[in-house]
């Protein structure tokens, strides 16, 4: 063996040595960008578990559910006059006025 086939073999070594490295840092990336992307998936998962969970599924009542109503009106604050309804029935009788019937 020559002084120059162990050259070659040695700048071969130091070529493929390189390449591992490379490699050895792709993979590293590779497995970080994994690890968020798991850990990604599991955060949609349990978003998706909370968001479609009702009373039937739910340890939650079935109360809990329900949109609640809103809160009942208060009584108008002084000075304000209440909003009354019109009261009901023909016009005639509203205005408490009779019209004589013309045959």
């Amino acid at each position: 063996m020559g002084v120059r086939t162990e050259q070659a073999y040695q700048q071969r070594i130091a070529e493929l040595t390189a390449q591992l490295a490379q490699r050895d840092a792709t993979i590293a990336a590779l497995r970080q960008q994994v690890t968020e992307l798991f850990k990604h998936v599991a955060d949609l998962l349990a978003q998706v578990a909370r968001l479609s969970k009702n009373f039937s599924n739910s340890s939650k009542p079935p109360s809990s559910d329900i949109v609640k109503p809103p809160p009942p009106r208060t009584a108008p604050a002084a000075g304000r006059k209440a909003f009354h309804r019109r009261p009901e029935g023909p016009p005639a009788s509203r205005t408490g006025a009779f019209h004589a019937r013309t045959d």
